[in-house]
């Protein structure tokens, strides 16, 4: 079949953005021992991703929830701090599981972004699960912690022997304290007023950012993206590595 002129036009411009030096240049890389071919200049993850896109659109309205309408800006500071809570409050680290069950709730948003920026493999689950379900989700995957909204909380709070740590959110208090879990607002609370001994560092190439619960702290989810995971982590060595005495500014 004979190529119209539209097609020669868009291989053309194909050709021409994926060439070498293009924006969408294609090199090789091997991959688990495959060798496949790849865009140059993307980023690495989806955390380094999120690293340049939410904060060129900063100012703009993101997520808009009945009356709540938050800016790229708000969710990544909530996501930041989501990190931090789940790093130094519960010692999430990378490689370990962190289970999301909750309906669409902008939290469901940041926590995923703040369990992508340590390293932790995010484990959605269907709202629409029982308790059985739920319940073989949560063993199967090994998650370490659960973030959960309050039917959802109920659901899980049924599970026999279930070990984890529950988190809730849009919960109150007396409904969380009744069924093992403690809410966001909670957790976050409790990380203000403890400055952990070894803070999770955000950085660039030449500067160095402490995250310091008890004062803002503003930084780019590009220096955000470098959350360091603790070396007493039992899976050091996530991202670039930091210096314990690197200066807290």
């Amino acid at each position: 079949m004979a190529l119209t002129e539209l097609d020669k036009a868009i291989d053309a411009a194909t050709a021409a953005i994926t060439a070498p030096g293009g924006q969408l240049a294609i090199g090789k890389a091997t991959i688990r021992g495959l060798e496949l071919p790849v865009f140059e200049n993307a980023p690495p993850s989806l955390r380094e991703y999120l690293g340049f896109f939410l904060p060129a659109h900063a100012d703009k309205e993101f997520l808009v929830y009945e009356g709540d309408r938050l800016t790229f800006a708000d969710v990544q500071a909530q996501s930041v701090k989501i990190a931090a809570m789940l790093q130094h409050r519960y010692g999430i680290a990378k490689g370990d599981r962190v289970t999301i069950a909750m309906r669409n709730y902008p939290e469901w948003v940041t926590a995923f972004i703040g369990a992508i920026m340590i390293g932790a493999i995010v484990v959605p689950m269907n709202a629409w699960w029982k308790t059985d379900e739920l319940a073989y989700g949560l063993k199967d995957s090994g998650s370490r912690l659960a973030i959960v909204d309050e039917e959802r909380l109920r659901r899980v709070a049924d599970i026999h022997d279930l070990k984890i740590p529950l988190v809730t959110v849009r919960t109150s208090h007396a409904v969380a304290a009744q069924l093992g879990a403690e809410t966001l607002e909670d957790a976050l609370a409790r990380l203000a007023g403890h400055r952990p001994a070894q803070a999770p560092r955000f950085f660039t190439r030449s500067t160095y950012f402490c995250f310091a619960s008890s004062c803002e702290v503003p930084l780019s989810l590009a220096q955000a993206s470098y959350l360091a995971v603790p070396t007493k982590s039992k899976n050091p060595g996530f991202g670039p590595e930091t210096s314990p005495s690197a200066p807290c500014l």
